[in-house]
């Protein structure tokens, strides 16, 4: 009779877990709603205002982006509250633009609740990229809150802030997911999205043409051509939209490939380009800061050439089991190297780290013991830099080095997945 009652007793811990966890996530999204709605004020008049006096968020620079689309004016000359620029491609102020129609505090609230949409999407994603093959209800439910919890802090910033990031972490994760799924247009249109919001998402789109999934590359290529010409000269007209397009990169991508003295000439330095801006966590503006030196473009794709090539030598050699480590540690490498990655973006660790923690609890006690060490460095880092006092966490890179011991951690899974098939394989 115990062996009987012990599935249905174990089935009835995991579901009372699960309706804790559901209520302490209703309970956080609530909680940071009215945050984020005060951050976004100040509201009504001189007098009678609530909210934040200094207006604490970036979604206001999105929504009057889409109200010069709205009155037909260029996008790139407007300036939020905040004295801040619009910095991406185009189609984005499009889309943006149902939020422009509304009062402003119904618009963040709305946007708001979209990203925690999202938000709880992408960690359902990961946990089931990662998860398949897993058995046990308890081990399901810790690779879908273990990674949300180490990330919980970027999620939290993208949401308050009302960033782009936490639909850029989605955007990634569902490319990677509806193609798991063989939806190859819904990956393409995921992995195209992502592209055309943040363009170091190419980088996703060079992995499966490495693996030779050419259905894939071709579909994001045509709706990349969709998303980012044919779509937006609808509402710009052609020339409108190739004029927008020059100004973006003219005034964004050109300057952000550059290096910090480059950097320098550019309107948008302070606001995004600056390699001294602590929140700037990519390896170019990591090495500036630490060696105190213009860092040129040649150094930095070195060294990220160097961080590439563990990835490369396991990846030619990559089997079922060790092909999602190989994926995750090409997410975290890209957003290492970016030109500008800023602590929000890092919301998208969510994936690598669900993918780190699966086989880890089938691995060896010592490789056991390792990887859930270096997991909590990785959180407590996260948590560390976001709660830091002076700001010595984000200046000396916290993010950076907490990415790359989760890169280190994903490529020794890899090989040690690939040693025990090797084994296993091996004739006794």
């Amino acid at each position: 009779m115990a062996t009987l009652t012990q599935p249905a007793a174990e089935v009835d811990r995991v579901r009372t877990l699960k309706l804790w966890l559901a209520g302490a996530t209703i309970l956080f999204f609530a909680f940071f709603a009215w945050i984020t709605l005060f951050r976004a004020g100040p509201y009504g008049i001189p007098g009678h205002q609530w909210g934040s006096p200094a207006h604490r968020t970036d979604f206001t620079v999105y929504r009057d982006a889409a109200a010069a689309v709205l009155h037909g004016q260029d996008p790139y000359a407007i300036r939020n509250v905040r004295g801040w620029a619009y910095v991406y491609p185009p189609p984005y102020s499009i889309v943006m633009v149902p939020f422009a129609l509304l009062p402003l505090p119904v618009s963040v609230l709305a946007w708001y609740f979209v990203c925690a949409g999202l938000t709880i999407s992408s960690v359902s994603m990961a946990g089931r990229l990662a998860g398949t093959g897993v058995k046990g209800g308890r081990k399901r439910l810790a690779i879908l809150f273990i990674p949300a919890l180490i990330v919980a802090v970027w999620f939290t910033v993208g949401l308050t802030r009302g960033q782009a990031s936490v639909l850029m972490s989605w955007l990634v994760i569902a490319a990677i997911f509806w193609d798991k799924k063989e939806r190859t247009t819904a990956g393409a249109a995921c992995l195209a999205g992502a592209v055309l919001l943040k363009a170091f998402a190419l980088t996703l789109l060079f992995y499966y043409a490495w693996r030779g999934k050419w259905k894939m590359v071709s579909a994001t290529l045509v709706a990349i051509l969709l998303g980012g010409l044919v779509l937006p000269s609808a509402v710009f007209g052609w020339h409108g939209n190739l004029h927008y397009i020059g100004e973006w990169t003219r005034e964004v991508a050109g300057p952000a490939l550059g290096s910090e003295s480059s950097r320098s000439h550019s309107e948008l330095y302070d606001q995004l380009l600056s390699m001294e801006r602590p929140r700037n966590q990519d390896l170019g503006s990591v090495m500036q800061r630490l060696v105190e030196g213009d860092q040129t473009r040649l150094m930095v794709l070195a060294l990220a050439a160097a961080l590439a090539l563990p990835i490369w030598l396991l990846g030619r050699r990559a089997n079922a089991q060790s092909e999602p480590l190989i994926l995750g540690a090409l997410v975290v490498w890209m957003l290492l190297v970016s030109p500008v990655a800023e602590d929000h973006y890092f919301s998208l660790y969510v994936l690598p780290a669900a993918y780190a923690l699966a086989p880890l609890m089938s691995a060896a006690q010592p490789m056991r013991r390792f990887g859930y060490t270096a997991l909590t460095v990785v959180g407590l880092l996260n948590v560390g830099t976001v709660l830091d006092i002076g700001r010595r966490f984000e200046i000396y890179g916290a993010l950076f080095w907490g990415g790359l011991l989760l890169l280190s951690l994903l490529l020794c899974l890899a090989h040690y997945e690939q040693r025990r098939s090797a084994r296993r394989c091996k004739p006794q």
